[in-house]
């Protein structure tokens, strides 16, 4: 292999139909035939597997890997579905949370009244969230079967150390901190400042309980790193304790998700099971390695919270105990070390960024990293350095499996 990737691509399960040519260098021959086929996996980049650092280029075939089933539709394809419309809904099907007594005016408490909502509505109606900014300060319980769709610039602000549990979101910004109501602006949270324990956010972020089932597109799930409600939009110091943790067996799809600035981790899986995360995006926190994880928060074995021996950054995604998870499409990202970005022009704001334990059954297409050291570590061992996998703007592993 080289040390420059020059282009990344993985195609699964592609259905063509009277295509001539699926794949084809431009101005060049084709690389893969087309015609009225099924592609099973085919890809175009630098393939690792199981401990190796050593990974090799591939332009053809490779082994098709395993999917839990349930996370299919009827047809044989990864489920989906997209935004829905309501043009078949009448107006009584859907209930609006402003007209159920929630404020969304980025100072009144709506927890009480969102959580009345959710108790009366989960599963018989469309909860509708109005354009504006809720503020939630203790955990919201969502039922299964309840159907969330919020209007543009929808916000739920978690102004202290909330949880969120639920089943099926479309395009929603949960936000901690960094907007006018939440205490937690540019006047008390300046960045590089030792701000203690006025500037917590959120013992956790979001938690998928082991007997939840969740369908995510387009959530983000985002510690400000900047004061939307200054006239500059000045930077923060913020500290969230975790982003996504998931104990569920699934099925969970999260498509499109961003987890963003959280201390221990972004994205954790543990004892989980049967997931699809496609394209999910991260970004470590602007100020670690001062202080480095699990600092200013503590770590709790109650809670599965990782060790950080050979760590000086958030994990974007850890996977310990699981089985049955996909991830097709990551873009993890550590950009600074304590708000600077000259570690980025080395590759080194980060020594590790994903972290997979020695049993998780997990397949990973299309891994592109920005400045860390590792890509990819096995029980906190770093695998796959960026060095051979630079491709433009991230560091590419085009696929990583066990075997």
């Amino acid at each position: 292999m080289t040390s420059s990737l020059d282009g990344s691509l993985v195609l699964n399960n592609i259905k063509l139909t009277n295509v001539p040519t699926a794949v084809a260098v431009n101005g060049g021959p084709p690389l893969l035939d087309g015609g009225t086929t099924t592609i099973d996996s085919w890809a175009q980049g630098n393939v690792y597997t199981g401990v190796s650092s050593s990974g090799k280029f591939v332009q053809g075939n490779i082994p098709s890997i395993s999917k839990a089933s349930n996370v299919f539709d009827g047809s044989g394809w990864i489920f989906g579905k997209t935004h829905p419309q309501y043009k078949d809904y009448s107006v009584s099907q859907i209930v609006s949370v402003k007209a159920q007594g929630a404020k969304g005016d980025g100072q009144t408490d709506d927890t009480a009244a969102l959580k009345d909502i959710f108790a009366t509505y989960a599963a018989c109606k469309i909860i509708f969230f109005d354009a504006g900014v809720y503020v939630v300060t203790s955990t919201i319980p969502i039922p299964a079967g309840t159907q969330i769709v919020g209007e543009a610039w929808t916000v739920i602000i978690w102004a202290v150390g909330a949880l969120f549990r639920t089943r099926l979101i479309h395009n929603l910004l949960s936000g901690l901190g960094g907007a006018a109501g939440t205490n937690l602006q540019e006047s008390r949270c300046t960045k590089q400042t030792d701000t203690g324990s006025n500037c917590f956010t959120a013992f956790m972020a979001f938690h998928l309980t082991s007997a939840s089932s969740t369908y995510l597109v387009g959530t983000w799930v985002w510690l400000a790193d900047h004061d939307l409600d200054a006239s500059y939009q000045g930077q923060l110091t913020l500290y969230s304790g975790r982003g996504i943790y998931s104990q569920s067996q699934g099925p969970v799809w999260l498509i499109g998700t961003g987890s963003e600035h959280h201390t221990s981790y972004n994205h954790q899986l543990v004892g989980a099971a049967n997931h699809y995360m496609g394209l999910i995006q991260t970004e470590s926190p602007y100020h670690q390695p001062s202080p480095a994880p699990p600092s200013p928060f503590s770590i709790l074995s109650s809670w599965n919270d990782p060790s950080f021996s050979n760590q000086n950054a958030a994990w974007s995604l850890r996977v310990a105990s699981s089985k049955n998870i996909l991830i097709f499409g990551a873009g993890l990202y550590g950009f600074l070390q304590n708000y600077d970005q000259i570690c980025v022009d080395d590759f080194n704001c980060q020594q590790q960024i994903v972290y997979i334990d020695s049993s998780s059954g997990v397949a990973i297409y299309s891994l592109s990293t920005v400045s860390s050291v590792y890509q990819l570590s096995i029980n906190e061992a770093g695998i796959i350095p960026n060095s051979a996998n630079r491709n433009d703007f991230a560091q590419t592993v085009t696929a990583w499996t066990r075997t």
